[in-house]
């Protein structure tokens, strides 16, 4: 039996969005394409999809890059900056739909330096809002050492570049990569004019109080919850992702069917999100096997 495979642009702060379904939970997450897999013909639409009936799940583009970790500049400048401007302007050709989110100013301040014809199709695509610049900062910096004006000045610049360059900032801090966060954070960015946090390393092992298997959402050990509110010691707070799950993870549930019963919490009801996707340097056959495992997802024998 084939499922269609369907490509939805209606999700723009790809790491804070999430749907509602009554008859499956809409997956969130942050690594691959802006898409929506349901049922129907195998076509790009703009329609709908009635989610009280038709199980779907939202899988949002989102290229995570170190800016120097095992490589200098100019191989991050040469290549990867480059790739991830050629990779997904090949994509936005191919998916008329397709939606993808970048983070960290720097890096578009490399595109802009060295690839100035390719910003500037990429300024196109920002203002139809098919790109779109996100995690309000310069770098996805660490937030332990750094004072709290550091990291004002990292969202500042950050969001400042952002509205000079496209005339829009964002209103989320992505630290996917980064260990350990002070309990000022959600302080800090509230008071910057950002209204959400994503990190995928609190799941590698942290000492915060809260989570475990007798938990609510069954969360790891120091992993407070799933998605919700962060909040700081002043009472200010921001919409807070902490458990995407593994760094590599998979979609491996039959969305098709209907979700385990999970206890009653309408706050959480039906709601789960992931990050999902291959590390940095992975090659094709690992990228059709992560494609295939969404297809396998939804129930579909298309690849």
């Amino acid at each position: 039996m084939n499922k269609a495979l369907r490509i939805t642009a209606q999700l723009p702060q790809a790491n804070l969005r999430f749907a509602r379904s009554r008859s499956c939970a809409a997956m969130f997450t942050v690594l691959l394409a802006s898409l929506m897999l349901s049922n129907g013909v195998h076509a790009q639409t703009t329609d709908r999809p009635d989610l009280s009936k038709q199980p779907s799940l939202y899988v949002v583009g989102y290229a995570h890059l170190d800016t120097e970790w095992r490589w200098e500049y100019p191989q991050v400048i040469n290549e990867y900056i480059r790739k991830t401007m050629e990779d997904n302007f090949k994509l936005f050709d191919k998916y008329p739909h397709y939606i993808f989110n970048f983070s960290g100013a720097n890096r578009y301040r490399f595109m802009k330096e060295y690839y100035p014809e390719d910003f500037a199709k990429l300024k196109k695509y920002v203002a139809d809002g098919r790109w779109f610049p996100a995690g309000s900062s310069m770098e996805e910096g660490d937030v332990n050492a750094p004072s709290a004006e550091a990291i004002i000045r990292q969202i500042l610049y950050g969001n400042d570049w952002f509205r000079t360059e496209f005339g829009k900032a964002s209103a989320e801090y992505m630290l996917p990569d980064c260990f350990g966060f002070p309990s000022s954070l959600p302080t800090i960015l509230a008071h910057s004019g950002v209204k959400g946090f994503s990190t995928q390393k609190l799941v590698w092992g942290s000492s915060a109080p809260g989570g475990g298997p007798e938990s609510r959402e069954k969360t790891p050990e120091g992993t407070p919850f799933n998605v919700g509110v962060w909040v700081g010691p002043d009472g200010e707070n921001v919409l807070a992702g902490l458990n995407p799950g593994r760094y590599s993870g998979g979609i491996e549930a039959d969305l098709s069917k209907p979700l385990p019963p999970s206890p009653p919490n309408t706050a959480l009801e039906e709601l789960q999100w992931c990050f999902y996707g291959l590390p940095l340097l992975r090659n094709r056959r690992h990228r059709r096997h992560s494609g295939r495992g969404l297809c396998q997802a939804i129930g579909s024998n298309r690849h």
